[in-house]
């Protein structure tokens, strides 16, 4: 593996950012400011937190700083939004754009979509609009595009009781969806057979991307050829559920996250109580977006206190991952 895509971790160098609870994904607003949701399985309201990168603390973005400024060329029908209901789950930040895009479950399943403004100290927020999701879908992770498109991941329907079973049973569910303004949400076609796509990345012009497949413990690439021919599909299989996808700093290689640990352990933690579940390890993998060729980074039960793993970035020469159920993130340290 490059240098740039795989320090080698030091795991008796971790160390946690604490007071943050359930940050299911992170990602890097610029050099300074790193971002995280604020994760609930009951899609209880909780909103971001941002990471001052420097001084390695977070605090909690006060909904009440947050301006309301609708961008109607691209969002022309999008319904204002209840920032105290807001529950969030992936995101992803648009430098180019300078926009936010945020998976939300509370008070309606949809994405909603922030100017961003990193000029003036710390990161100032305003809601330019939102694009409510299918009916009945449980919307994952996202991804903004060229020309303001969107990928999502459609893991499963929101009201499906047998989720358990049909995971269990490798049945397929979900699908990978695009949005784009005038012409509302299309299923990328090909993938009838997929079970709960989660985790999710692209280059901004859609013509490749890559989807942790959760519910079959694979991780799919989707080549979208410039002429217009069908895409094309190539499947690798991991050896845990590989939860959010995050590029490496080299942008040639990509780490995926997630939980080591038996379903039923995974689902029971889900829909548990308490701050963090300690039977379920995390598992990091770099994989090489060219030849999907795949290295663990760091193995499951390695350091008790790394557990639910969700999301892992590089930031300053470090590695931080989080976590959809505990009340802090880690920092790991390379050698």
């Amino acid at each position: 593996m490059n240098n740039s895509s795989k320090l080698t971790p030091d795991l008796s160098k971790v160390t946690f950012i604490e007071g943050v609870k359930n940050v299911e994904d992170i990602v890097h607003l610029d050099e300074q400011w790193v971002c995280g949701s604020n994760y609930s399985p009951a899609a209880a309201p909780g909103f971001l937190f941002i990471f001052d990168v420097l001084e390695k603390r977070a605090e909690l973005v006060d909904i009440k700083s947050i301006k309301i400024n609708p961008d109607r060329k691209h969002y022309p029908d999008a319904p204002l939004p209840d920032l105290s209901a807001l529950s969030t789950h992936g995101i992803d930040y648009y430098p180019e754009e300078k926009r936010l895009y945020v998976v939300n479950h509370g008070g309606r399943e949809s994405i909603e979509v922030f100017d961003v403004v990193l000029d003036s100290g710390k990161p100032v927020l305003s809601w330019c609009g939102c694009v409510v999701a299918p009916e009945n879908a449980s919307l994952n992770a996202v991804v903004g595009l060229r020309d303001h498109q969107i990928m999502t991941t459609y893991i499963w329907d929101h009201d499906d009781k047998d989720l358990y079973e049909k995971i269990k049973n490798g049945t397929p569910m979900g699908k990978i969806l695009l949005w784009s303004s005038g012409k509302g949400w299309k299923a990328i076609p090909g993938l009838e057979w997929v079970c709960a796509p989660n985790g999710l990345i692209a280059t901004r012009d859609r013509r490749l991307a890559f989807s942790a497949l959760w519910g079959s413990k694979k991780i799919l690439k989707i080549e979208c050829p410039a002429s217009g021919d069908d895409n094309i599909f190539t499947q690798i299989d991991l050896d845990f559920r590989p939860d959010n996808l995050r590029w490496a700093p080299d942008m040639n290689h990509f780490y995926a996250t997630g939980q080591a640990a038996p379903l039923e352990d995974i689902f029971a933690c889900l829909g548990g109580g308490g701050i963090t579940c300690k039977n379920i390890p995390t598992q990091v993998d770099v994989i090489c977006a060219g030849t999907m060729k795949k290295e663990t980074l760091i193995a499951p039960g390695v350091n008790e206190d790394l557990v639910c793993g969700t999301s892992t970035i590089v930031v300053n020469g470090e590695y931080w991952v989080s976590s959809f159920k505990n009340d802090c993130i880690a920092v790991v340290g390379v050698k």
